[in-house]
């Protein structure tokens, strides 16, 4: 679970709802929709694995509902989609690990 925004980043003054990310149940995640007020939108990417395979998903909190917000963030959602299928589902740069999921990720790249 990536974020091109720092989940200990605060999204107003003093405001810091970390994690971003939660595994409440089996096959169902929560995310935050919430985003930085001074940022562009936020686009999570899910990568998930087994084995030697991997798929990518990305979610994407635009900045407004304007047209040139959503599609703004929807093409930021793309480049890291094609990114990470292009590499492994390595983030691209810029990309922070979400929550408690980097132990999970370590575990999947090595295995």
């Amino acid at each position: 679970m990536f974020g091109d925004e720092d989940d200990q980043t605060p999204t107003a003054p003093n405001e810091v709802f970390s994690p971003d990310a939660k595994n409440i149940a089996v096959s169902t995640l929560r995310l935050r929709a919430e985003r930085v007020s001074s940022g562009n939108g936020r686009v999570y990417l899910i990568v998930v694995r087994s084995g030697t395979s991997f798929a990518t998903v990305t979610v994407v909190v635009p900045k407004s509902s304007s047209a040139a917000n959503v599609n703004s963030v929807n093409a930021q959602a793309a480049a890291a989609k094609a990114y990470a299928n292009a590499n492994n589902g390595a983030p691209p740069a810029g990309y922070f690990v979400i929550g408690g999921w980097s132990n999970y990720w370590q575990q999947a790249v090595v295995t």
